[in-house]
């Protein structure tokens, strides 16, 4: 209704106009302003018709107490209620063997109204309960429930550990009733009388009982006999191993070290060798990277020749520094070369340097390209 009568009095103020047919200016003005202020209650109503509703649903549902944490009481088995809490127990056989399984009953039973129903009494852990697991190994079984008339069973199989045991202890539980000031009075206790029982120690089975054609078995004659002469002062002969079993420990121990030496010398090559796979590696990637530069133009192809032999040797000879090309034939680190290389060198230099700064039309540089792969050749055939 309130979202109707809005829209009606927003389309009153926008059908008003001027005798001469024109709108009023301020008719959208205040048609906005008044389209929000019906939002706004809308959103009001709204949200008071969701609150009604969570409130009257928390209205129909049961009061569920909680029991309070401060001041809790143990053994307590969550059973909350305005009423009281009555336990009892029950065990069968009353007379056994120890080692046998007696069956322990717990049944909770509500006098009165309850909020929340009790669980199991947790008797393998909780240390008000330490009795039952020095006397008893405990195990959980089943567990009947019915909360219509407030009634939960829990059973358990208790076996005795020794013939020594003489009772079920007493059970003790916890439940909680609300109502009282302060709330951690309202932790009540209830208890469940011990049972007597008449455990035998296990029975022993006697050798003449047992039945069957079983003979027990009897020491062999040679212990019985007596030896005598010198065969009593005679040492007696060390075992050997068999022959493949010496075998074996003799040469397997030394192969395993050789196989194990090659392995790693391969995978782990000394500087000698690495210093081998270096120079041939080097040489392989200089020639590809020659022969890459049939189509550069002539400058720039003397120019990479000249980066590619300065790049060579200092992977060939494992020069520290990296020196311009045109004193690579008058450096002192190209000592390891030979005269006529290091000749050979310098002119390749100079020709490089001709080719890249000679005025066009430059000449061709393939011959440059023809003596790189030479010169390299000829330094890779030595060792």
């Amino acid at each position: 209704m309130q979202i109707a009568n809005c829209k009606l009095q927003i389309e009153e103020t926008l059908i008003s106009v001027l005798p001469a047919g024109r709108r009023y200016a301020s008719a959208p003005a205040s048609s906005n302003l008044q389209f929000a202020i019906c939002n706004l209650q809308f959103a009001i109503l709204f949200a008071l018709f969701f609150s009604l509703s969570s409130l009257r649903a928390q209205a129909a549902e049961p009061d569920r107490p909680q029991a309070p944490l401060v001041g809790r009481q143990e053994p307590f088995c969550g059973a909350v209620g305005s009423g009281r809490f009555k336990v009892t127990t029950t065990a069968t056989p009353a007379e056994l063997q120890a080692g046998d399984p007696i069956r322990l009953t717990i049944r909770i039973e509500s006098v009165g109204a309850w909020q929340r129903a009790p669980e199991r009494p947790d008797l393998q852990r909780k240390p008000e309960y330490a009795r039952f697991r020095e006397k008893f190994h405990v195990a959980n079984d089943a567990e009947r429930l019915s909360p219509q008339q407030g009634k939960w069973e829990f059973d358990f199989l208790l076996r005795p550990k020794n013939e020594r045991v003489r009772e079920v202890p007493p059970l003790y539980i916890v439940y909680f009733r609300p109502g009282l000031t302060p709330p951690e009075k309202g932790y009540m206790t209830t208890s469940a009388p011990a049972i007597a029982l008449k455990v035998r120690p296990r029975a022993k089975v006697a050798v003449n009982e047992i039945q069957g054609n079983i003979e027990p078995a009897l020491p062999p004659d040679r212990l019985y006999e007596i030896v005598t002469g010198p065969e009593v002062l005679q040492r007696e002969s060390k075992s050997f191993p068999n022959g493949w079993l010496l075998l074996l420990l003799v040469f397997g121990p030394p192969a395993l070290s050789v196989g194990w030496f090659a392995w790693y010398t391969r995978r782990n090559p000394d500087a000698a060798r690495r210093h081998r796979l270096q120079k041939s590696r080097a040489g392989r990637q200089a020639l590809q990277a020659l022969q890459s530069l049939h189509a550069a133009e002539p400058s720039e192809a003397a120019r990479r020749v000249a980066g590619i032999i300065a790049g060579y040797l200092r992977h060939r000879f494992n020069l520290e520094t990296v020196m311009q090309p045109a004193a690579l034939g008058i450096n002192h680190e190209t000592d390891r070369l030979s005269s006529d290389q290091r000749t050979r060198l310098a002119e390749l230099l100079e020709k490089c340097d001709s080719v890249r700064y000679a005025p066009p039309p430059a000449p061709s540089h393939q011959r440059l390209t023809s003596e790189a792969t030479d010169l390299i050749l000829d330094w890779e055939s030595q060792p």
